[in-house]
């Protein structure tokens, strides 16, 4: 039975979690990296270098352990957490992406803050109390959080956009249409379109009118097909 959104969940220790635990990462010194490799190193504060190979297949989450305690980071990616973090790998079927969103809003930081130990104890962790919906709820609860995210992801970008002075780079002018659409989002973002570049001009198609009120410029024009 629904009430809601939410389904009436279960409410269990981490400790008693489906298959959830929080295994210790593992040392790799800095002269032991092949830093031209594509794997992310990751540290308690994030990505700390790179190596060959990894230790983590897949999605993962990485929770600080020392330095930046109960820092809750998501890899998309193989990756290698260092020892100064844990990271999770779920042992039974449940959506990854859920639980990093769940032990995000743990504040696991108030831990060590709590016990006076300056680190995180995943004991301490384990004995937290948390809802545990279906996975289908879960699957439900991702969907709307990581379209969330994206939304403040791109406000974001759009506080940046605000005031700045931009060029719009284009390979070629044609109708205009592409580009107009592109100054106007700039524009309604908070953003100044300071001129158009493009390397070749079409100019026997009727571009002009939709950017007059834009500096353009460009390198080769052709007047005929």
């Amino acid at each position: 039975m629904y009430t809601g959104f939410w389904r009436i969940a279960d409410t269990v220790l981490i400790a008693h979690f489906p298959g959830l635990f929080f295994e210790y990462g593992r040392s790799l010194r800095g002269r032991d990296r092949i830093q031209t490799g594509n794997v992310p190193v990751v540290g308690s504060n994030g990505i700390d270098g790179y190596h060959s190979i990894s230790l983590v297949k897949g999605h993962g989450i990485v929770i600080g352990r020392k330095v930046s305690v109960g820092k809750v980071n998501w890899y998309s990616t193989d990756f290698w957490p260092i020892d100064t973090t844990f990271y999770v790998q779920p042992k039974q079927e449940v959506n990854l992406r859920w639980v990093y969103y769940l032990l995000t809003n743990l504040h696991l930081d108030r831990l060590s803050i709590e016990t006076g130990v300056p680190g995180l104890n995943r004991n301490d962790a384990y004995r937290l109390q948390v809802m545990l919906p279906t996975l289908v709820e879960q699957e439900r609860i991702v969907a709307i959080l990581d379209a969330a995210d994206e939304l403040r992801k791109l406000r974001q970008q759009a506080d940046r956009l605000t005031g700045e002075r931009t060029v719009v780079v284009d390979d070629l002018i044609a109708t205009g249409g592409t580009l107009q659409a592109v100054c106007r989002l700039i524009e309604r973002l908070g953003g100044e379109v300071v001129g158009i570049s493009a390397v070749i001009d079409l100019s026997f198609l009727p571009w002009r009118e939709k950017l007059a009120k834009y500096d353009v410029n460009y390198l080769i024009s052709y007047d005929s097909e």
